[in-house]
């Protein structure tokens, strides 16, 4: 999607995406509300203490893809991506908008498009992580369940806050990458002439 096309500016992107957060950071603290008030008389099994083992088990693995898709919006993995449009997966209409802009605001697009899509996935396994605790609270009885996913889920989306300050960093960082890549590709044509 081509927000400058639609006259959504990054910054009015990057404060929608602040109230979303905010958003998930209060249902969260609800959540907790809920789990305490909720609360049934502590159960005793073996099974349901399995089942909050796996939980977690599956809390780790949502931690871990979290943190690939982290990983995703590093300067060293996105910039070079910005060179080549075909590595995005873009449906024809997608890529020949972003086709007619020049590379550096074709970049920064696909780089606003990255942090939309990367953090609401993020945001939303975090999520589903207080949902573990909620649910392992309301049939184990156990509010520190809730309590623990919970405080992981709060971590993970203090952690991942949009900044748009940070936003605009990676924007200069991307012109001064593109302007290293092609000051040596123009080394390299001049060498070949020589």
């Amino acid at each position: 999607m081509d927000h400058q096309v639609q006259g959504i500016t990054p910054k009015q992107t990057f404060a929608l995406l602040n109230l979303v957060w905010l958003a998930l950071a209060v249902l969260v603290l609800i959540l907790f509300l809920v789990a305490w008030i909720l609360r049934p008389e502590p159960v005793d099994s073996l099974n349901l203490q399995i089942g909050a083992v796996i939980l977690g088990l599956l809390s780790i693995v949502i931690l871990m893809f979290q943190g690939k898709l982290r990983s995703n919006l590093a300067d060293g993995k996105l910039f070079p991506r910005f060179l080549d449009l075909d590595s995005w997966g873009l449906n024809l209409k997608a890529a020949d908008k972003l086709r007619v802009l020049e590379l550096p605001e074709r970049g920064e697009q696909l780089m606003l498009q990255a942090h939309v899509v990367f953090r609401i996935l993020i945001w939303i396994t975090a999520m589903v992580i207080a949902g573990f605790g909620l649910f392992l609270t309301l049939y184990i009885g156990k509010w520190r369940f809730m309590g623990l996913f919970g405080i992981v889920t709060l971590t993970v989306l203090f952690y991942n806050y949009p900044s748009y300050p940070m936003f605009k960093e990676q924007q200069g960082r991307w012109r001064a990458f593109l302007e290293t890549k092609t000051g040596r590709r123009a080394q390299r044509a001049e060498q070949k002439e020589k």
